[in-house]
């Protein structure tokens, strides 16, 4: 008597191992794909929060660089932005903040300086106030460029970058002081 005997050939063994390297190879580099884009999407979101809260601050510490006064005095001329010159452009912002003096207007600001600067050091974009010192502000900042027309609008642009990319952004924003030119400081109250 003869009985069967069921099971695979060595052929259809190979078959099959041959098939599961195939799907597993492509589920491999779909995968690392998606892996990859998450981590495209993570890093990008990143420099764009940054980027975003850098200009941002440097765009309303321009704008109300100068605060409004119900009646200005004679005017003194002042120009809160010194660095770039109007018409110019270049790697620094520079300009006087004299609402931080005033105790009416910035009674509950933590850094009262006046004098304040915006730099590019290495990567990092520094912001350097007269009293707070320096502190970086963005890193991984590859470019930082301020123009300021003839205008009055002083526009900074910022580019961010990574292993993944980079990003840039840019900001405009027209100083008090270029709108009410007849602006004059308050003097501090005691």
């Amino acid at each position: 008597m003869r009985t069967s005997q069921h099971g695979f050939t060595l052929i259809e063994i190979i078959t099959v191992i041959i098939i599961m390297g195939i799907l597993g190879s492509l589920t491999f580099v779909f995968l690392s794909s998606a892996s990859n884009t998450f981590r495209l999407a993570a890093s990008q979101q990143e420099m764009q929060a940054v980027a975003w809260i850098a200009v941002e601050r440097m765009v309303r510490e321009v704008q109300s660089a100068m605060p409004p006064q119900t009646v200005p005095p004679a005017p003194p001329r002042l120009t809160p932005v010194t660095l770039p010159v109007p018409g110019a452009s270049g790697g620094m912002l520079a300009f006087d903040d004299i609402q931080k003096g005033d105790p009416i207007i910035c009674s509950k600001c933590e850094d009262r300086s006046t004098s304040i600067t915006y730099s590019l050091l290495g990567n990092r974009l520094m912001r350097t106030g007269d009293i707070s010192g320096a502190h970086a502000i963005a890193s991984g900042v590859t470019a930082f460029t301020v123009r300021h027309g003839l205008d009055g609008v002083v526009s900074v642009q910022l580019t961010l970058a990574d292993g993944y990319g980079s990003f840039s952004l840019s900001g405009a924003s027209i100083p008090f002081m270029t709108v009410n030119p007849n602006y004059t400081p308050r003097e501090i109250i005691k």
